[in-house]
């Protein structure tokens, strides 16, 4: 048991984060955070020792697809991946798989060699598409036409993404086991930044 914070992004409001980890703290509850890392590594470091579990996206490697699919660039999440590479945290890696967007093998492969050097990686995990935002488009006068046309990736699509990244990836992943698991991620404009040691780590896919 414990607490799962998440957002929105949790380290645009630092000062909250560290009263809410403080409390936790005194009642000993075991705390995970969920970000997409676009923060500079100096805001996120502090915290690293107070929590758990890391739970981040990892959307894109391409600077400039990154840029054009959530309007920022990723040198930020890349520059957090490379500092914490060796910190002792327990990291789970996701990413949401969008159609058109990061749903070829060769994306795919790239992230999975750059997660798989990560220390006390539990695991990384392909989110599938949900189309459950479609409906916030049309509120908000925004023009998602495109979006709304896309619908989650087939179980074999899946299954072939799956084996590009667990194929990309050096050992132990390439001894990685395969389970199905289903979490809750933000996918397309609202991709947008909303992201102990552990054997064997698994390459996992579920629902978005």
């Amino acid at each position: 048991g414990g607490v799962t914070i998440s957002g929105g992004e949790v380290f645009c409001q630092p000062e909250f984060l560290d009263a809410l980890l403080t409390a936790c703290e005194k009642v000993d509850i075991k705390v995970a955070v969920e970000t997409n890392l676009s923060f500079p590594f100096a805001v996120i470091e502090p915290f690293l020792p107070r929590l758990d579990t890391l739970m981040f996206d990892l959307k894109h490697i391409n600077p400039d697809k990154h840029t054009a699919h959530t309007g920022i660039s990723n040198a930020l999440v890349l520059d957090c991946l490379e500092k914490m590479r060796s910190t002792g945290i327990r990291k789970i890696a996701r990413t949401p798989v969008v159609p058109g967007v990061n749903d070829d093998t060769a994306t795919i492969a790239n992230i999975a060699g750059v997660v798989s050097g990560l220390n006390n990686l539990l695991y990384y995990e392909l989110l599938n598409y949900n189309p459950l935002g479609h409906g916030k488009y049309q509120a908000l006068g925004i023009d998602g036409e495109k979006t709304i046309q896309r619908r989650p990736l087939s179980e074999e699509r899946l299954g072939e993404l799956k084996a590009a990244a667990e194929t990309a990836a050096p050992a132990p992943f390439a001894e990685a086991t395969f389970g199905p698991r289903s979490r809750a991620a933000s996918t397309d404009r609202s991709m947008l930044p909303r992201t102990c040691s552990a054997s064997p780590a698994q390459f996992t896919s579920g629902q978005v």
